[in-house]
């Protein structure tokens, strides 16, 4: 057995790979969301600055 109980039975790795994968592509999205939100509170944190630019390039370093 590998990490995480993962190809512990060697039938199933076909549907445990597809489970993983939607998982991260579940992550990923659910990051994206959150880079969504940050940008947002940046731009409203910053009006004065066009669009938050700066405040952009100080966020994306995370």
């Amino acid at each position: 057995m590998s990490i995480a109980g993962f190809q512990c039975v060697p039938l199933l790795t076909e549907a445990g790979s597809r489970v993983r994968t939607r998982a991260l592509t579940r992550a990923r999205r659910r990051r994206e969301v959150r880079v969504e939100t940050d940008r947002a509170e940046i731009d409203r944190a910053a009006p004065s600055r066009g669009a938050g630019a700066d405040g952009l390039v100080r966020g994306r370093g995370r």
